[in-house]
């Protein structure tokens, strides 16, 4: 049997569930998920602990397990021993369904399959035909061909592999309804992975992955292991991928690159990615991950990532100030970032606003731009942070001011000059001395 449940919508189990202290002791309970809430069991007792690594249950027919809960609400003190009715709440981290265990580093998975949003647009890859059959009065019949497509490899490596695949879903009682809906779908597997510890990295990596070289949010819809040859559901609350400066539409020309178009490199971009955000999830994450968007909060998140950036790639530079190190990312991408203006400018702006947004000091006041000009500066600090990721993918000059080019939104915000609709038109604010309050 598969078990499948979308991230995106909410799940009751009703059920029994063993306490890890007494496994001949059951209790009922309502395991709850909700996208925003996360996981919580309710309890008609407590466990004889407040907190367990391991809980299995059954519960809608099959068989659950919790890995990692708390009791925010509990009565399982021996202080309280005697009450006729103790009933708790947990907060899990996360759930398997359709499979019991009770250490997780055993887990033998077969594979792992993962439906994220949508990356058709991305991969190029469909069984239809690109361009459907005019229909006019003289049709008699459309010609609707498919073919089945083989999975594409994003990463292999070894034994490892991350490959997409396309599947389409027909309805059961087709055609023999008036709702004929064909739905084509692609999610990705991931084999050969060392444990269960290594799949949930290169899902989360992937994701990123995506969402970079899409310039979109690209967040996880359903997530099946393959255990002891069935499919078994996992569920856990996931922070949301929210991208500061998005593509204006997810289309290929505002993508900074696309399966097609570097299919022969995409396997070392993503080796390249991996290795990286394994060493520097903390920072890089702050790139992903923007619940505010109030410039101020989008300021400081950027400029601490691209500092820290500057430290991982340079190492030994612990006595480097803050400015030199936004100088010196400046001066290798100036093939780009030469486009917004004079390095020393921007790394003094940079500088100077970083030190209002974190003291909120009255005499520095002065310093700060008018907002549009702060909505330009941090989007130029957004993109030389994406230029420093573009090049952790191992991407030449060329590559990167091809990436950044070919990009429509950074033609027009760039003003580049193969942007037709915004021919030898200057860009609106260029840093210079003009924008530095002291002169």
């Amino acid at each position: 049997m598969e078990y499948k449940y979308s991230l995106n919508e909410k799940h009751q189990f009703l059920g029994l569930w063993n306490d890890p202290e007494e496994p001949h002791k059951k209790v009922v309970g309502l395991l709850k998920y909700d996208p925003n809430e996360g996981i919580t069991l309710e309890l008609e007792e407590s466990f004889k602990r407040q907190s367990n690594s391991y809980i299995c249950g059954f519960a809608s027919g099959t068989k659950i397990t919790i890995v990692n809960s708390f009791a925010t609400e509990w009565n399982g003190s021996i202080f309280n021993f005697g009450l006729q009715y103790s009933p708790s709440k947990l907060i899990i981290e996360q759930i398997f369904i359709g499979h019991s265990f009770n250490d997780i580093n055993d887990l033998e998975i077969q594979n792992c399959l993962v439906k994220t949003d949508d990356v058709k647009v991305w991969s190029g890859i469909s069984g239809f035909e690109k361009i459907l059959p005019s229909m006019n009065q003289e049709s008699s019949e459309i010609d609707l061909k498919y073919q089945f497509r083989d999975a594409i490899d994003i990463y292999k490596s070894h034994k490892k592999k991350i490959s997409l695949n396309t599947q389409l879903t027909i309805p059961r009682d087709f055609p023999n309804t008036e709702e004929i809906g064909l739905t084509e779908t692609q999610y990705f597997k991931f084999e050969g992975m060392d444990n269960y510890h290594s799949y949930t990295k290169h899902i989360d990596s992937i994701c990123k992955f995506m969402s970079f070289s899409m310039r979109c949010n690209i967040n996880i819809e359903y997530v099946q292991f393959k255990i002891h040859d069935s499919y078994v559901g996992h569920i856990q609350k996931r922070d949301p991928i929210n991208l500061a400066f998005k593509a204006s539409e997810k289309k290929l020309l505002n993508m900074f690159y696309c399966y097609r178009r570097s299919k022969d490199s995409i396997s070392n971009y993503y080796e390249n990615w991996t290795d990286f955000y394994e060493n520097c999830t903390d920072f890089i994450d702050l790139y992903f991950y923007n619940q505010s968007m109030l410039i101020s909060d989008l300021f400081l998140r950027t400029v601490q990532s691209l500092e820290e950036m500057h430290r991982h790639r340079n190492e030994g530079t612990n006595k480097c100030g803050f400015k030199r190190r936004i100088s010196s990312l400046f001066k290798e991408f100036d093939f780009i970032m030469k486009r917004t203006g004079n390095k020393d400018t921007f790394s003094q702006l940079i500088l100077d606003h970083r030190a209002y947004y974190t003291h909120w000091f009255k005499k520095k006041r002065d310093k700060l731009l008018e907002k549009k000009e702060r909505e330009y500066l941090l989007r130029d600090a957004n993109l030389l942070l994406e230029l420093c990721i573009l090049k952790v993918f191992g991407m030449s000059e060329q590559d990167i001011t091809f990436a950044i080019k070919h990009c429509q939104d950074y033609q027009f915000y760039l003003h580049w000059e193969s942007a037709s609709p915004l021919p030898n038109r200057p860009r609106p604010i260029k840093w210079d001395n003009r924008y530095l309050p002291d002169t």
